[in-house]
């Protein structure tokens, strides 16, 4: 058996102050990134990220790529190349 060891055990909190973004971070991060390439519009028009309005633009624009008119899922040749999953699992951890 080996002498007394000392192990330390961090979480989330560590990283955030270590300025590492967190899993909520890259995600919205993500959302960001999804909203400026299908709207065509400069990344500066969302930058804050910390702005409960960016954030309901943004979760608008996820929910409005995932829902046809009537609220149902769409699920379409267009989204075979796995964009609608990604899309899912970002509304399903928001």
């Amino acid at each position: 058996m080996r002498g007394g060891g000392l192990m330390w055990l961090l979480g989330a909190g560590a990283s955030a102050a270590a300025e590492i973004p967190t899993a909520w971070d890259m995600i919205w991060e993500f959302k960001q990134q999804l909203y400026v390439s299908q709207r065509r519009v400069s990344p500066k028009t969302v930058a804050d990220l910390a702005n409960p309005a960016v954030q309901r633009e943004l979760q608008s624009s996820i929910d409005g790529l995932t829902k046809d008119s009537e609220g149902f899922n769409r699920i379409g040749s267009h989204w075979k190349n796995g964009v609608y999953q990604r899309v899912m699992l970002l509304r399903s951890i928001s």
